[in-house]
């Protein structure tokens, strides 16, 4: 990449159904080569295939607190792309935590990510992640931060639907019992 690269190589070519380079360097976990294309103008916000997750998401979902707090200081975004979802449908407490330091919205609907993302649904908040795991201590975690339980996703189910259409019963009763 270092020849390629001066030699006019674009940062944020399509690569084939894996998305861009920096969400590749993002899930192998190379600090070095990610902070490279940054510096060389790769926009880590967008996501040119729809089957890999943005670049912060692919950090979140490796549990990479390293390369999430790279990728935040070249701008990425925290709201708007399902990282928080990605953090609470994995139980990984630390990197919620590191999201709200950087200013996660713990309602976020992960709006942009139906336009780069196969599959996802607009309207998912960190709520719906965890309640379709079936995983009580995350979505009390969530609601003790603020999360709406009333928040509809695309086929109009709350946290609460998700939780017992997936057969969470348990954590559907916990949504459902909640004031």
């Amino acid at each position: 990449m270092r020849i390629f690269i001066p030699a006019g190589l674009d940062v944020n070519y399509q690569n084939d159904r894996t998305g861009g380079y920096v969400a590749m360097t993002a899930s192998s976990g190379s600090l070095e080569f990610t902070r490279f294309l940054l510096e060389h103008g790769a926009d880590l916000n967008i996501n040119l295939l729809a089957d890999f997750y943005p670049a912060l998401c692919v950090a979140v979902g490796n549990d990479n607190i390293e390369m999430a707090e790279l990728l935040i200081q070249y701008g990425a975004r925290v709201n708007g792309l399902g990282a928080l979802g990605a953090a609470a449908k994995r139980k990984r407490y630390a990197m919620m935590e590191f999201q709200f330091r950087h200013g996660a919205d713990v309602n976020d609907d992960a709006k942009e990510c139906d336009d780069v993302v196969i599959g996802w649904l607009p309207g998912t908040t960190a709520l719906h992640e965890a309640a379709a795991v079936g995983d009580v201590d995350v979505l009390e975690y969530l609601i003790q931060r603020g999360a709406d339980l009333g928040l509809k996703d695309y086929y109009e189910r709350t946290p609460a639907m998700v939780a017992r259409e997936e057969g969470h019963q348990e954590a559907a009763n916990f949504l459902n019992n909640m004031p």
